[in-house]
């Protein structure tokens, strides 16, 4: 068992060391869930747009690139040097603004 779990954790430095994508941040507790809270809300706004298609294409589009940028600051760290298990204050902030720049055209 101990062997197992150390080949699982020798094979994730690995990954991460190699592969750019797979070095996310880890999050537990409340961060969590409201990052599976904004996932979960644009998985369910592009399948609900997709069956009934009741946006304006250029509307969709927007909250699509909301969604999209609020999800990549809050999972991918801004500096590799920067802690993955606590959220840093300027990602949040990227997050929101990312967020706030395509709401502009939806508002508007």
């Amino acid at each position: 068992m101990s062997e197992e779990k150390d080949e699982k954790e020798l094979a994730a430095e690995v990954l991460k060391k190699y592969d750019k994508e797979s070095d996310t941040m880890l999050y537990t507790g409340v961060m969590a869930k409201i990052v599976s809270a904004i996932a979960i809300t644009f998985s369910v706004f592009q399948l609900y747009t997709a069956i009934f298609g009741v946006l304006d294409a250029q509307l969709q589009r927007a909250v699509h690139l909301g969604f999209a940028l609020a999800l990549s600051y809050l999972l991918y760290p801004t500096r590799k040097s920067w802690s993955r298990t606590k959220v840093h204050p300027l990602d949040v902030l990227l997050s929101i603004l990312g967020a706030a720049a395509p709401a502009y055209i939806c508002i508007m």
